[in-house]
Formats: structure tokens, C-alpha cells, sequence
């Protein structure tokens, strides 16, 4: 349909969120160029230094509240969350959606 091929354009930033038993990984990316356009890890050399846990639900919502700094730099407002196969939003996942969320980026 119209609607599924133009979502790319009108929707281009899309928001994934990969969660480890160590690490939280978060990107935005360009759809369409499939351009990073922001990054976020807790194993990198400055989230490791304020972190005192990598992976629980603090580490989650700081990694959320960074990856939303840094898409607003590069001028990213809006995202589009796309759930994978039997993923539900709750717990780690939904700490970090609503991080991002509550810091200026409508998810």
C-alpha cells in the first residue's frame, strides 16, 4: 500500500534497543540511508566511568536520557519504535523508550 512504502519518508528515524545480560546497546537510525545517526553503549569508555552497573534499570534510563541528547544534536525529534518478534515493552526495554521519550523525543 501507499501508506508502507512511504513510511520510510515520512517516518525516517527509527529507534532499536538491544539488551545483553552485561550491556545495553541503543541506536537511531536513518531508515531510508540506513545512517547511524546516534549511538549509545554501557561498554563504552564513557558510560563504563559513571556506571556502576551496566545492564540494570538505572543503567537503562541513563542510556536513554543520552541517546535523546545526542539525537537532539543532530536534530532527530522524532522516532518510530518497532517491537521485534515476541518483544513486549516492559522492564529494561521500556525504560529506555520512555527515557528517550520523556526527554523531548516523541516515540
Amino acid at each position: 500500500s501507499f501508506r508502507q512504502r512511504s513510511d520510510k519518508y515520512m517516518r525516517p528515524f527509527c529507534l532499536d534497543v538491544h539488551l545483553s545480560s552485561k550491556y545495553v546497546n541503543a541506536t537511531i537510525m536513518h531508515r531510508s540511508r540506513g545512517r547511524v545517526v546516534a549511538a549509545v553503549s554501557t561498554n563504552s569508555k564513557d558510560m563504563r566511568a559513571m556506571l556502576p552497573s551496566r545492564s540494570d534499570l538505572s543503567a537503562c534510563r541513563i542510556v536513554g536520557e543520552t541517546l535523546a541528547d545526542r539525537a537532539k544534536e543532530a536534530d532527530c525529534y522524532s522516532v518510530i519504535y518497532i517491537p521485534r518478534k515476541l518483544e513486549r515493552l516492559e522492564g529494561k526495554l521500556a525504560a529506555v523508550v520512555e527515557a528517550v521519550a520523556n526527554c523531548g523525543i516523541s516515540v
